[in-house]
């Protein structure tokens, strides 16, 4: 339900998706990533397993054979689990936490030099997270949607954002887990909530999707990033808690002012399930791209996030 970034490099590119390679930046993308942010945030794995634990153990490199990105982080919960994230962009910027689709991670929508430039441009704190399960996230078995909101908030302590503030984007399958960060985070914090190309809950219906479009998506999408850790058990966890109940109602997250971005021809997430959404949730904002799709979207990046940016 999600995994841009990697269909705009499939496009390009003659590679098969069950022979993608392990994912390696362009000089030019890795030039462009180690100009634009701070060395804090760019150092290598080895010095960048965080503890909001002191003492404890640090958490095992989840599959330690395949090679680490430079710019992977770990932060250790107080529970013990670990989550995996990322930052792009400037030190100093507005903070978007990403929620990723299904089945992606954190490193979604950052992988070539223009999304890391316009990242810069707009003055963005990029910070990407992998949910339980997948990529450099330990598993949390038998989670709800909200169970991963405290996560979150200790990633957000950690980074010392609760003055400043920050934005949450889900984008497709992250949908649940964005709006129940919504609901849950603090009220003060949280500056804005966007959805991009979502997925609406259960009962929001099929009308618009294609059987078929989300059976290939599910294999073009198979990123070694989202299977790092060796096993499906992250992305049928993922699919229980998008396709299930969520927990909550999206007229119960009570945040005013959603911002939703969809494209008319997108057959993965329709646009009426951002209709539908929009419909319960008071002051919400539904922008309409034409002639784009569920991928095809994120051409109006640069549209997107500087609406985004918008203080309400």
């Amino acid at each position: 339900m999600s995994g841009l970034r990697l269909f705009r490099s499939l496009r390009s590119t003659s590679r098969t998706a069950l022979s993608i390679p392990a994912p390696r930046l362009s000089s030019a993308a890795q030039e462009t990533r180690n100009n634009s942010i701070d060395s804090s945030i760019s150092r290598p794995f080895s010095t960048a397993i965080h503890s909001e634990a002191p003492n404890s153990t640090p958490p095992s490199i989840p599959s330690p054979h395949l090679p680490l990105p430079d710019d992977a982080k770990i932060l250790k919960l107080p529970d013990g689990r670990h989550m995996g994230y990322c930052q792009y962009g400037s030190l100093t910027g507005t903070p978007i936490i990403f929620v990723h689709g299904t089945p992606d991670c954190r490193i979604d929508l950052t992988s070539t030099p223009k999304d890391l430039t316009l990242m810069q441009n707009l003055n963005i704190r990029w910070i990407g997270i992998d949910r339980p399960g997948i990529g450099l996230s330990s598993p949390n078995p038998g989670r709800t949607v909200s169970d991963w909101v405290p996560d979150v908030q200790n990633l957000i302590r950690f980074l010392n954002l609760e003055k400043s503030g920050y934005r949450i984007l889900g984008l497709s399958g992250g949908t649940a887990h964005a709006l129940a960060c919504a609901k849950l985070l603090p009220r003060e914090q949280v500056r804005g909530i966007g959805i991009l190309a979502g997925v609406g809950p259960l009962n929001a219906g099929l009308g618009g999707m294609s059987v078929m479009n989300r059976s290939i998506q599910a294999i073009v999408m198979i990123m070694r990033e989202v299977y790092r850790g060796g096993d499906a058990s992250g992305i049928r966890e993922e699919m229980r808690l998008v396709t299930g109940d969520w927990g909550f109602g999206v007229e119960e997250v009570g945040y005013r002012g959603v911002r939703f971005w969809y494209g008319d021809e997108d057959v993965n997430t329709p646009v009426e399930h951002a209709r539908w959404m929009a419909e319960r949730m008071e002051g919400s904002k539904l922008k309409v791209f034409p002639g784009k799709s569920h991928f095809s979207i994120w051409d109006h990046a640069e549209e997107i996030l500087t609406d985004f940016l918008q203080e309400e």
